[in-house]
C-alpha cells in the first residue's frame, strides 16, 4: 500500500500555524481554540458539522464526528496552506481532497483502528488513512482530526 503525499494536517508537534492579518503567527492548541469561534450547536452532528464549517470557513466543532473505536473527534476549519507541507484542518482537506469532503463523517465513522498510542490513533482501510491526535484544552482531553491521506495500491 502506498500513501499519497497530499496530507491535510491540523496539528503538528503541538503548535498551530494560524494566518492572521496576512502574517503567520504560532499558537498552541489552547490558544488556537481561544481565537476561533466554537460552534457547539453542531456537536455530535457528523456530516452536518462538516458541511457547516465548509459554509462558515472559520471555527471549530467539538465532538463533531464519532468513531466507535475512538469516541468523539473534534473538527477545526484551519488554514488550507499554499502547498502540501503547510496548512491544517478541514480547509486543507477540502483543498486537496474535495472528493471525500461530502462523505468525510462516514469515512471516519467506518475506519478501523490500525495503530494506537497514548496520544495518537491511526484509522485505516485500503482507501483512507486518518490520524487522530490527543489534545488538551482547559484540562480536558479530546481527540482531534490530525491528518487525512488517500491510500493507493502500488502499481506493478
Amino acid at each position: 500500500m502506498h500513501f499519497s503525499r497530499r496530507v491535510a494536517y491540523c496539528y503538528a508537534a503541538g503548535v498551530f500555524l494560524w494566518l492572521k492579518n496576512e502574517k503567520m503567527a504560532k499558537h498552541t492548541r489552547s490558544e488556537l481554540r481561544l481565537v476561533q469561534p466554537s460552534f457547539k450547536q453542531y456537536q455530535r452532528k457528523g456530516q452536518l458539522a462538516v458541511n457547516f464549517l465548509l459554509r462558515k470557513k472559520i471555527g471549530e466543532v467539538p465532538k463533531a464526528i464519532y468513531n466507535k473505536n475512538v469516541g468523539w473527534i473534534d473538527l477545526v476549519w484551519g488554514y488550507e496552506g499554499t502547498e502540501n507541507s503547510d496548512g491544517f484542518g478541514l480547509s486543507k482537506i477540502y483543498k486537496y481532497h474535495k472528493e471525500v469532503v461530502s462523505k468525510l463523517s462516514n469515512i471516519i465513522k467506518s475506519l478501523p483502528v490500525k495503530r494506537r498510542s497514548k496520544n495518537r490513533i491511526i484509522l485505516e482501510n485500503n482507501q483512507y488513512r486518518v490520524v487522530i491526535a490527543m489534545a488538551t484544552f482547559e484540562g480536558e482531553n479530546m481527540w482531534l482530526l490530525s491528518a487525512f491521506y488517500l491510500t493507493q495500491k502500488k502499481k506493478s
